[in-house]
């Protein structure tokens, strides 16, 4: 039984006290603010992972250790218990939300000590946001140009999402993608991507960006309905485009096309009907073997975009 004096005066105090010794019961005395605090930290936990290993599916096993079997224990016991309940021990208990954070801080925090410090020794390992032939790879070559990293590999992982997903799960050392466009803006994709991870900013750096439209080589401007590429392409080439190309539908892909290098790589390997153009770098047309119909599309002459490197916390 936890008691407090309060407001209580000594005799009715004693009296309850003695009252509860009577009935054999642990007396503990302490204040509301101290019940609080440890409360945070005994119940308020034990019933938070509880409900965390109901969302994780434990399930007993044959091979069951009796930590397991404790965690199963715990699950059950806490589960068993109302939602409104749990719901209120986080919530009217000032000192639950202290607990949760610190406790997500610390899993962050063993997580990434699992992680290896290289994923391949004394290589760096950086994951882009594009695929060969795009502005993130030209902008990956000048970040370790510029830092004279000789020892380097390149993971093309297509989007923003892809290279924070990678990073967070150890499989790259740093990754890099597009954040702003001095026409186009902010890279919502990328902005969508941030949102939904933690991550540390080594860098940011822009690089000049030039846009080219591309077919395959067997195709006919005349044949061409549809010009795909990412929506940022379109922003930056928006008024020439109109101009120049009014007639043609404008469409990003979905998924991984949604990176104009792949789409170009799609078009050589015949993965995307040849009705279908695409804009990026000039280099995309000369590694798979396109024809360019023109370059410079961008409305403005000095067209630059921010790319930001990161690493994990």
């Amino acid at each position: 039984m936890i008691m407090d004096k309060f407001t209580a005066d000594k005799n009715n105090y004693d009296f309850w006290k003695q009252y509860f010794l009577s009935k054999k019961l642990r007396i503990v005395e302490m204040s509301a603010k101290e019940h609080d605090r440890l409360a945070a930290n005994s119940q308020g936990l034990t019933h938070f992972i509880g409900r965390l290993l109901e969302l994780y599916r434990l399930k007993p096993t044959p091979i069951d250790s009796l930590g397991t079997k404790k965690l199963l224990e715990v699950m059950d016991q806490t589960c068993h218990d109302s939602w409104q309940l749990f719901e209120n021990l986080q919530h009217f208990n000032p000192y639950t939300k202290r607990m949760r954070i610190k406790l997500g801080d610390n899993y962050d925090r063993l997580f990434t000590t699992l992680l290896p410090k290289q994923v391949k020794p004394k290589v760096l390992t950086i994951g882009i946001q594009g695929g060969r032939g795009s502005f993130n790879e030209q902008a990956v070559m000048e970040y370790v140009k510029n830092h004279h990293i000789t020892k380097w590999r390149i993971k093309y992982l297509y989007t923003s999402m892809n290279v924070l997903i990678a990073l967070h799960a150890g499989d790259i050392d740093c990754g890099q993608f597009a954040i702003h466009n001095s026409v186009g803006g902010i890279v919502e994709e990328s902005v969508q991507a941030m949102a939904q991870y933690k991550f540390k900013i080594i860098e940011e750096f822009a690089i000049k960006i030039s846009h080219a439209l591309m077919i395959r080589c067997d195709a006919k401007l005349s044949d061409i309905t549809t010009i795909m590429t990412h929506p940022q392409v379109f922003a930056q080439c928006k008024h020439n485009l109109s101009l120049k190309y009014p007639k043609l539908k404008q469409m990003s892909g979905k998924g991984k096309y949604i990176d104009q290098a792949l789409v170009a790589k799609g078009l050589a390997e015949n993965k995307i009907d040849t009705s279908i153009a695409t804009i990026g770098s000039s280099r995309l047309a000369k590694l798979y073997h396109l024809q360019i119909i023109e370059d410079n599309l961008e409305d403005i002459k000095d067209n630059f975009t921010s790319f930001l490197v990161v690493s994990r916390l």
